[in-house]
């Protein structure tokens, strides 16, 4: 690498080249440090150095014990109502997800009452984590009054997309006020998203309402925004 250039800028220019040309896709994983420090002949503190750097300008994602990945800025537009994986696949990202617990609610009281739903309501949960090209970007916490989706328990949503299962039954979403907040992760939440525990993440509340004004789900997700770019226009 030339002399007047610091080698982990140059390093950087050149991941970032590859990225550029299609050599390293989105999800790819690149070599690790002792590998890009023969390859280049440069040492492995600089090499340290550029994937760093890498990360936090949005390029890179290190997963502890697993190595560093490609990733790619998603944009996601927060005044349409689309669910996640359409907006994975705008992106030219591929959308999968993992179930990680799912199954019938009873007596959780305050959650029937952000629902609307009597004490005694059976509530349907379902936690999962949501990835693009592999990888994780956002857990989701939702709750949904199992009296109106019946066949629930028979659906795989880690094929089946719950926005477009509800819209399949019906439930057409036409208000969706949504909150956000940032909170740090516990260390099961931090485990699922391949972060380190303590991690602050955006938090957003997503109450889901059909053409009726009934309400037919209430999710919490825990999402990472270092690779993600939010759009809303003001009026």
């Amino acid at each position: 690498m030339e002399d007047h250039i610091p080698n982990y800028i140059r390093l950087m220019e050149r991941i970032k080249q590859k990225i550029e040309d299609g050599d390293y896709n989105t999800g790819d994983k690149i070599p690790s440090e002792r590998e890009i420090a023969a390859n280049y002949g440069i040492n492995r503190m600089a090499v340290k150095n550029a994937v760093g750097k890498l990360a936090k300008e949005g390029y890179l994602k290190s997963i502890q014990g697993k190595g560093t990945f490609v990733v790619k800025t998603m944009k996601r537009n927060l005044e349409t109502l689309t669910g996640l994986s359409v907006s994975i696949k705008d992106n030219g990202l591929v959308p999968s997800s993992k179930v990680i617990t799912k199954g019938i609610v009873e007596g959780f009281t305050e959650m029937n009452e952000k629902l609307g739903l009597g004490k005694e309501d059976k509530l349907y949960r379902l936690l999962h984590l949501r990835l693009a090209n592999g990888l994780p970007i956002a857990l989701e916490d939702t709750y949904i009054p199992f009296d109106l989706f019946p066949d629930i328990e028979q659906q795989n949503f880690e094929i089946v997309s719950l926005f477009e299962y509800m819209e399949n039954r019906g439930f057409t979403i036409t208000d969706s006020p949504q909150y956000l907040t940032i909170e740090k992760l516990n260390e099961r939440e931090s485990k699922y998203l391949e972060v380190k525990p303590n991690k602050s993440v955006l938090v957003f509340i997503y109450i889901h309402k059909d053409v009726n004004g009934r309400t037919v789900e209430y999710t919490k997700s825990y999402t990472l925004g270092e690779n993600t770019k939010f759009e809303v226009r003001l009026i």
